[in-house]
């Protein structure tokens, strides 16, 4: 024997380069599932959108029928409903006066398929932005006080 003492090794799992490969891979997995998660989520819908998007239909569940309705123009009205009304189911706006579809037909009651429902001259749009009806004359919304009881 020369006087040597052989050098010990130590075991992979205690080195230096060993931790810092761990800790890059234990990384690398976290990105990985972080971007395949991100994917899959469900992205936010835009109810602007054409028809010319390719998107796929979207299809709405009715629970109270247990039945799916698609909307193909994402108005919130049904491809039947518009079709029933006599509206364009792929444009949400089907007379172009700037107010979807459904606004017209379930909060305005306006003409879905006429820019000026009360043929006043001003589009529908026009008119419920500076707050009048679309419908005849007046605001939109307008209360009337209640009456006086004497006392």
């Amino acid at each position: 024997m020369n006087g040597d003492q052989g050098e010990t090794r130590q075991p992979l799992r205690q080195t230096l380069i060993f931790r810092i490969l761990a800790v890059v891979v234990v990384l690398a997995i976290i990105v990985v599932l972080a971007l395949f998660l991100r994917r899959r989520a469900p992205s936010g819908t835009n109810v602007n959108t054409s028809s010319t998007n390719r998107s796929p239909v979207p299809v709405n569940l009715d629970t109270r029928q247990g039945i799916t309705r698609e909307d193909g123009d994402q108005d919130g009205l049904t491809n039947d409903e518009e079709v029933r009304l006599g509206t364009n189911p792929t444009q949400a706006d089907s007379d172009r006066d700037e107010i979807s579809d459904f606004d017209e037909v379930k909060l305005y009651q306006s003409d879905p398929n006429k820019a000026d429902s009360d043929g006043d001259g001003h589009s529908d749009g026009e008119e419920v932005r500076q707050r009048f009806s679309p419908t005849g004359p007046g605001k939109l919304f307008e209360t009337v006080p209640p009456a006086a009881t004497p006392s």
